[in-house]
């Protein structure tokens, strides 16, 4: 929804990644803008259930409390989760407290504190979202979704087989219940293929080349990395706590994700460039605003 840095233009907004999983959204950053971008590009916060903020810094976070004052407007959701660094649940305090304004439905903040190695900071029994700290001038933190394993493909051809007709027990089957047919019992594992292991996506914030951030990331599915920085400017980059677009690409090499995307670009970022350079290459693309990506792994656990 946002991939600049800094103060949003025209063409780029405040950084904003919208995960959207059967149905349910996940938000990583909200910064300035990120309400317009909703609504430009035709985004639907029905079924947020909850929003992680890398750090505090204002091209980060100062989306937040316009999102959630929105939210509330609309009847978008009932309850929602948020989680970030110390400082997140003062800050949202004090914007309630100085606007006279509370939201209207549960809003439960969640601080983190330093995480030397990746933890499990939200869940449910199809997925997680893991967190560790990385390596800003601020507290700040990488986040990981990870769907866990999955079954099996349903085999119609191994049902039509054994004779099961097409309809609810075929639906039991790839729920995975096993079935009483002709009164023979038949198990899932008769008509499904191996496990399949669960997408994962991973966004690192804002941070120099950092090695939590790396364990974090190894063998993702989707990789999402800042490249705040131009690559004549390393000690600019170090100063102010951010990776050039080659340490950047040498992080997404060695954690040998299937795919990649730079994003987070200051604004004397030559992308146009970068996509020219790169344009050869099907697993790293460069991010601008509005665009969808699909992630669905196809290996077998």
């Amino acid at each position: 929804m946002g991939t600049g840095a800094g103060a949003p233009t025209l063409k780029r907004g405040g950084p904003s990644i919208l995960i959207h999983r059967n149905g349910e959204r996940f938000m990583f950053d909200c910064g300035e803008a990120t309400q317009l971008a909703v609504k430009r590009y035709r985004f639907r916060l029905k079924g947020l259930r909850a929003v992680f903020i890398t750090h505090m810094h204002g091209d980060h976070v100062l989306g937040l409390p316009g999102l959630v004052m929105s939210l509330s407007l609309n009847s978008a959701v009932q309850e929602l989760k948020v989680y970030g660094p110390r400082g997140l649940n003062e800050f949202m305090k004090s914007i309630f407290k100085s606007t006279n304004y509370w939201p209207n439905f549960s809003l439960e903040i969640n601080e983190i504190d330093f995480l030397a190695a990746p933890a499990e900071i939200f869940s449910t029994d199809e997925y997680l979202v893991r967190a560790v700290s990385s390596d800003h001038v601020v507290p700040s933190l990488a986040y990981s979704f990870e769907e866990k394993p999955r079954q099996g493909r349903f085999n119609s051809e191994k049902a039509n087989e054994i004779g099961i007709p097409r309809g609810p027990l075929w639906g039991a089957l790839q729920r995975g219940e096993s079935i009483t047919f002709h009164g023979e019992s038949v198990t899932p594992n008769q008509v499904l293929g191996p496990p399949r292991r669960g997408a994962k996506i991973v966004y690192s914030g804002d941070t120099r080349p950092c090695g939590r951030v790396l364990e974090l990331a190894t063998n993702a599915d989707m990789f999402i990395h800042e490249a705040t920085m131009n690559d004549d400017d390393v000690e600019g980059a170090w100063a102010g706590g951010h990776s050039t677009v080659s340490q950047a690409l040498r992080m997404i090499a060695q954690s040998h994700c299937a795919r990649a995307v730079l994003t987070n670009f200051g604004q004397s970022v030559d992308v146009a460039r970068l996509k020219a350079e790169f344009s050869a290459s099907s697993e790293i693309s460069f991010a601008e605003d509005g665009v969808s990506v699909e992630v669905e792994p196809e290996t077998e656990v």
